[in-house]
């Protein structure tokens, strides 16, 4: 049987856009409103499975906002209904869309959508459903562009919808290349039942407004199909937007560094744009490349708005201490030549705002002793002898003391008040200065580890310190080599992972 010329389209686009396996089950949950936008896709979905151009195993999920009272419940009783006799697993749902977005402070379409995506997400997880199958067409993402337009949105607001996304959960849309008009030609034709939402005339909504005043208006000014012109923009932006970021992913690779925040719960990573790094590089490509670092800051994308962007950039030339905050909790840090992206989240603004330590114990190291510090992956060694050949090692390094020199005790730990250094032929030194000395960032002092006795730092394990036979002396107590008092040797090294 010849599948209807709507369908072959749609699966045009799927093979072009590689939304499903062509040989594997495909697992999905289809968002299914009732509406007639959706009501196709599975009616679309489960014509592409039947003639086996795919494998599709379909869960739909109806979600209740809860805003038009027996109409929205209608919508559900219907949903349910139909996909019992059509042979479709549903799940249905019901959102407090009103207080969501009173409590977060988000207009009613945003605290939806954001519920959507929350119990998509939750779905997902407990199915093993590999996407989110959303009926978004051509129409929905011009209106998008539009409503971002409006709001300041930079190139990613005015690529529109795409036909996939990805993050936490991914979403596919079969539909995006394809009219309003079309989808209810093929509604019409082949007698498919949908729900009418009444909502979707009201001026209460700015997409309404968008989609029955603005668009409509666009086109007689201009004569010409405004959706079909800005769809074809949005394309171009798109296809750029892929160039551009993938410019600022060499750029990271070459001036961002990753460091471990902290080892335990609540700990994250801090992101260090070193700055002279982006010298010569271009404003448009230093702002794609902020954008891509809070997203990998936050773990999931986040809208920031061009100003906040243009906040961060000033950093560049500001002084050092200098921050900004960005929403979720997400803090820009000017320290010397560099910034620091840090999601310092509750527990960090409870703190202070200050960065965690690594090493929350100490570990006492004794004399022909080993310890293992398992966030840092590092084992510490103190003995009377150097040990010229360690096995299955590496990254060994080696600092030589005199034994009548070291004061008390000796220990692996993080900084604490009053610790000092001793320079060589420079006397004692408070460990602060040293850290504002060597332009250590701020957020990084409480985690360098430290080879201590007392209040006496023997050993900063830092950028400059960390590795290497004999390497740059940091704080041993003694510069030479007097043969008066016997030598004590401290060693770090990884084992290699076999």
């Amino acid at each position: 049987m010849t599948e209807p010329p709507f369908v072959t389209k749609i699966a045009s686009a799927i093979e072009k856009h590689r939304l499903l396996a062509p040989d594997r089950e495909n697992r999905l949950i289809i968002g299914l409103s009732g509406g007639m936008d959706s009501m196709c896709l599975l009616d679309v979905l489960l014509r592409l499975n039947s003639a086996g151009a795919y494998k599709i195993s379909l869960l739909a999920v109806h979600i209740n906002h809860c805003l038009r009272g027996a109409e929205a419940d209608a919508d559900e009783a219907f949903v349910r209904e139909y996909c019992e006799r059509a042979g479709v697993p549903a799940l249905t749902f019901r959102a407090g869309v009103r207080e969501a977005a009173a409590k977060n402070k988000l207009s009613v379409e945003e605290a939806g959508r954001a519920e959507r995506m929350r119990i998509f997400r939750e779905v997902m997880a407990e199915t093993g459903a590999e996407a989110a199958a959303l009926a978004h067409h051509m129409d929905d993402s011009v209106e998008t562009v539009l409503m971002n337009i409006g709001r300041g949105s930079g190139p990613d607001g005015l690529a529109g919808i795409r036909p996939v996304s990805g993050g936490e959960t991914r979403i596919i849309r079969p539909f995006i290349e394809t009219r309003r008009a079309e989808i209810a030609r093929y509604a019409a034709e082949n007698g498919i039942p949908f729900r009418n939402d009444k909502s979707n005339g009201s001026p209460e909504y700015t997409r309404n407004r968008v989609r029955n005043g603005l668009i409509p208006e666009l086109s007689r000014v201009f004569g010409r199909d405004a959706t079909a012109n800005i769809a074809r923009l949005s394309a171009i932006i798109a296809e750029e937007n892929e160039c551009m970021d993938a410019f600022a992913g060499r750029l990271y690779e070459q001036c961002v560094f990753v460091r471990n925040q902290a080892g335990d719960a609540g700990g994250g990573v801090l992101r260090e744009v070193f700055i002279p790094a982006l010298a010569g590089q271009p404003t448009a490509l230093i702002k794609r490349l902020f954008r891509l670092i809070i997203k990998e800051t936050a773990g999931r994308g986040k809208d920031v708005s061009y100003a906040l962007i243009g906040e961060i950039t000033h950093l560049l030339t500001a002084r050092t201490g200098k921050k900004v905050f960005l929403p979720g909790g997400i803090r820009v840090l000017r320290s010397y030549d560099r910034l620091i992206f840090t999601d310092t989240g509750k527990k960090a603004k409870k703190n202070g705002d200050k960065a965690e330590s690594i090493l929350r114990p100490s570990y006492l190291l004794s004399m022909g002793g080993s310890v293992y510090e398992p966030n840092l992956g590092l084992w510490f060694t103190m003995s009377g002898e150097k040990k010229v050949r360690l096995q299955n090692c590496v990254n060994v390094c080696t600092k030589i003391y005199l034994c009548d020199k070291i004061p008390g005790i000796v220990e692996v730990r993080t900084r604490r008040p009053g610790d000092r250094i001793r320079l060589r032929n420079a006397g004692t030194q408070k460990l602060s200065d040293y850290f504002i000395n060597n332009k250590t960032p701020q957020s990084l002092r409480d985690a360098i580890p430290l080879v201590a006795a007392g209040r006496d730092i023997l050993w900063i394990l830092d950028e400059r310190n960390a590795t290497g036979e004999g390497a740059c002396f940091t704080g041993e107590n003694s510069p030479g080599r007097s043969g008066q008092a016997s030598e004590v040797y401290i060693q770090t090294w990884r084992e290699i992972q076999t």
